[in-house]
């Protein structure tokens, strides 16, 4: 099953993502270069990749726990 999220990346802002929640390595929130915003990232994949997305980690954390149970 796959967690869809919302893309937070200037050039793909807006549009879906879909990960496999068994590859989220971990979740965090940090503050946007531009505009002093937060903004969550989410790291993990077979090639240690960075998704920056606009869902919280909590909202993550739901997701992913609810495919879980």
């Amino acid at each position: 099953m796959l967690i869809k999220l919302t893309n937070a990346t200037l050039e793909h802002q807006g549009n879906n993502i879909y990960l496999n929640p068994d590859w989220i390595v971990a979740v965090f929130q940090t503050t946007q270069q531009e505009g002093g915003s937060l903004t969550t990232l989410v790291y993990g994949g077979p090639q240690a990749t960075t998704w920056t997305v606009d869902e919280s980690p909590e909202q993550i954390q739901r997701l992913v726990n609810t495919l879980k149970d």
